[in-house]
């Protein structure tokens, strides 16, 4: 009797998909030129192009502020897109050490407010990292992810479908991606900070969902300087194709690219810490270590090993944010 599973099918396939030449085995002194066809190739997949026409409507509208205790804190809304407004918080310390990070949530049923509201609980995971940071005098933005808190498609009959389920399913009939979505409100959040900070050079971070927009923006937008990557660094061969995961972690074409750890050494040669506990349920420990193990031959190749971070402590999937603070402390980018 055969075996009618799709399971032989799919593997076959994913072996074929990947690239025949993999970062690791690029002859010396090609490495760099390799980096910067994949980043090409990934910008192709995600038709960030086409998204990138889109132009900020107006000026950023004020629409709540409140004082934190060491930082003041602003929501505002842009229309970042031809009726796309996007709501964001803006963290400003009271005493400002010069850097500005770019900070994506994860899941979280209150969305963004779930890192930046203490009265949320939905969000414990991320620790509330983005006020700790700002405390510690970093200016944070922190945007409403599509799909999440009050970016939903609420025309959907499934009130329990209208986020990350509604939206990756109609963007996907446009031939776009929530994962090329979330990288282009992270490069619209920079274009604002860009012009109120006169910088054009970006910490970025995130956990989980987050950590997946975060692993594609600094892979394909070089005003990236440096990146925290949490609760996200594994294979998706260990990770999503195997384990129940969110809609919005598959992106059509993705594997064209490369694995996970792939489009993560696209960071390279800038800084970048990856930070996983070893007992998380849905990024297992076992392909944590295979994506790192590839993320420092890559580095290594390129002559900046000392700037590949790695945090694997003992936890589940949380955020480990004062790994997060000792490697700001010791950053030059």
């Amino acid at each position: 009797m055969p075996d009618f599973s799709t399971d032989a099918f799919l593997m076959s396939m994913y072996e074929k998909t990947l690239p025949k030449v993999s970062l690791t085995d690029c002859p010396d002194g090609q490495l760099e030129s390799m980096l910067a066809e994949r980043r090409e190739l990934l910008r192709r997949i995600m038709r960030i192009d086409a998204l990138e026409a889109c132009e900020l409507f107006g000026a950023p509208q004020l629409l709540e502020q409140s004082d934190g205790g060491g930082y003041r804190m602003e929501k505002f809304s842009a229309e970042i897109a031809d009726k796309l407004f996007q709501p964001y918080y803006k963290l400003t310390p009271a005493a400002p050490n010069g850097r500005v990070v770019i900070y994506h949530c994860g899941h979280s049923g209150d969305g963004v407010r779930g890192c930046v509201d203490p009265r949320s609980e939905s969000g414990a995971y991320q620790r509330l990292l983005p006020v700790e940071l700002a405390r510690r005098g970093y200016t944070v933005y922190a945007h409403e992810p599509f799909g999440f808190g009050e970016m939903t498609y609420n025309a959907y009959s499934g009130p329990d479908k209208r986020g990350c389920f509604a939206n990756t399913g109609i963007l996907q009939l446009l031939g776009v991606s929530t994962t090329a979505m979330r990288v282009f409100q992270m490069q619209k959040i920079m274009d604002i900070a860009e012009k109120e900070n006169k910088t054009d050079r970006f910490i970025i971070g995130g956990i989980s969902g987050g950590g997946l927009a975060c692993a594609f923006t600094g892979a394909v937008d070089r005003r990236v300087g440096a990146a925290f990557v949490q609760g996200y660094t594994n294979t998706y061969r260990d990770s999503i194709m195997r384990l129940e995961h969110c809609i919005d972690n598959y992106m059509p074409g993705t594997l064209l690219a490369g694995e996970s750890a792939d489009v993560l050494a696209l960071h390279a040669p800038h800084p970048l810490l990856v930070s996983n506990g070893d007992a998380d349920p849905i990024f297992p420990l076992a392909g944590t270590k295979t994506a790192v193990d590839h993320l420092r031959k890559v580095y290594g190749k390129l002559g900046r090993g000392e700037v590949l971070s790695v945090d694997i402590f003992p936890g589940e999937h949380v955020s480990n944010n004062e790994a997060v603070f000792g490697w700001l402390e010791k950053l030059k980018f």
